[in-house]
């Protein structure tokens, strides 16, 4: 009886020893994607204006999610990171983190600084890579503004 116990915690000491090197060799990321990340200061608003359909999803939809929403959507992705460290490496954002739309070359750069501000206030601890969706380059000057202030990005 004493061999078969003594070979039991054997092998649930080698097992738990085996489990512990796993989960520390474990690499996860952290998947987000179409954000679209939106306040209406970040707007022409008379250029919106000109695209009823547009200007629907940006005043009534996008500005409202993220105001409503952002800060507790924040919250839990720090938390997730933090939560599951070491194993999250980094936060992949798959393409749509602003609306876009933001009507001139000034406000695009305004629109991209205000999404990048925000993804800074999240102090996650690991990389956060992005990829350039089409609503981040949508409107004028939005391409350029991408890879101002995306691009060059520390």
């Amino acid at each position: 009886m004493n061999k078969i116990l003594f070979v039991l915690l054997s092998l649930l000491t080698s097992l738990q020893s085996y489990s512990q090197e796993q989960n520390e060799k474990e690499v996860s990321f952290l998947l987000l994607g179409d954000i679209h990340y939106d306040l209406l200061e970040d707007h022409d608003m008379e250029w919106l204006s000109t695209k009823p359909d547009d200007l629907r999803q940006v005043t009534k939809e996008y500005s409202v999610f993220t105001k409503n929403t952002w800060p507790e959507f924040s919250r839990i992705i720090s938390g997730q990171v933090q939560k599951h460290q070491p194993s999250i490496k980094a936060v992949l954002q798959m393409g749509d983190l602003s609306e876009g739309l933001a009507g001139s070359p000034q406000k695009a750069i305004q629109m991209a600084n205000s999404a990048f501000k925000a993804v800074n206030k999240m102090n996650l601890k690991v990389p956060f890579i992005m990829t350039k969706g089409n609503h981040d380059i949508t409107g004028p000057g939005a391409k350029e503004a991408f890879e101002k202030v995306y691009l060059v990005a520390p």
